[in-house]
């Protein structure tokens, strides 16, 4: 008898080190009312039966109603609302396979401008209607003429700029504002864009600078897989906080699957206790795929 207890007193030290810990986290007043409610409303915890947090994406928010996607890979630019769905259109965005062309570029924005009609005077006068520019010279827009209509939806054609046609242009210019952000992808963002929740707050006082270097950490943590490791502010994406440049989306390839949940965390500061909301992206009717 006294041969099996010494032979196997590590794996006795470990049973009893895992009973203590659930005799523990069951007495935690915290835990269970966390747990209390979370059953009440037939929500599926996470922190119950697993101590990670899967396919997580860094999120910044946005107090607009609208949050514009331009999936590059599809030739499309998707509407979300934030009451009433989503509106897809038909674009054809920049390549460098025409003279002096660019692609357009990945990343966050917003709405810097609006006009009307804007004349390009590096491209020979031309006339860009219902004008949205976002990116320095970059923006949505129409042409007058229509010839550009058979690239919309097929591939990308501009010298940078994101062409519509003249309806869809038309359509997007009354309905978005100054500062409604926008999303550049090939649907291999880190970053996304969500709707700040009604009534909550957040702190505008930090500068340009810090929130740069907390986007940047936000990243990194999340490449290691140490994303909630660290309490980071609200980032609503407004003026004080984004340029011209954007603001990085990130690259998925990047993220490993899983999230490191640091154990014995206080469930009211490090991290929520439920996951996340992921914004749904690329709601696209199927008479336009």
């Amino acid at each position: 008898m006294l041969f099996f207890i010494k032979k196997n007193i590590d794996i006795i030290i470990i049973i009893l080190l895992l009973s203590f810990f659930s005799l523990a986290l069951i007495g935690y007043p915290e835990y269970n009312k966390q747990k209390n409610n979370i059953e009440s409303k037939n929500i599926t915890p996470f922190l119950i039966t697993s101590l990670n947090r899967y396919n997580v994406l860094d999120t910044v928010y946005t107090e607009k109603k609208i949050i514009i996607e331009v999936l590059l890979d599809k030739q499309r630019v998707v509407l979300h609302k934030k009451n009433s769905g989503t509106d897809t259109l038909l674009c054809s965005t920049g390549t460098d396979l025409v003279k002096d062309g660019i692609k357009t570029n990945r990343g966050i924005f917003i709405v810097k401008n609006k006009f009307p009609t804007l004349i390009s005077k590096q491209f020979n006068n031309t006339e860009c209607l219902n004008w949205i520019g976002f990116n320095y010279g970059i923006g949505f827009h129409a042409l007058k003429s229509k010839g550009y209509y058979w690239s919309l939806g097929k591939r990308p054609t501009s010298h940078g700029c994101i062409r519509l046609s003249q309806e869809s242009a038309k359509k997007l210019y009354n309905e978005v504002e100054i500062e409604t952000p926008i999303i550049i992808h090939k649907s291999d963002n880190a970053r996304i864009i969500k709707f700040l929740p009604e009534n909550s707050t957040y702190d505008a006082n930090y500068t340009i600078k810090e929130i740069k270097h907390i986007l940047k950490e936000k990243l990194n943590l999340l490449y290691s897989g140490k994303y909630y490791t660290r309490k980071y502010p609200t980032i609503v994406l407004t003026h004080k906080y984004i340029g011209h440049d954007g603001i990085d989306i990130g690259d998925r390839n990047k993220v490993p699957e899983v999230q490191e949940i640091p154990p014995l965390i206080n469930l009211n500061s490090a991290i929520p206790f439920l996951p996340d909301q992921t914004q749904t992206f690329i709601s696209i009717p199927d008479s336009l795929k």
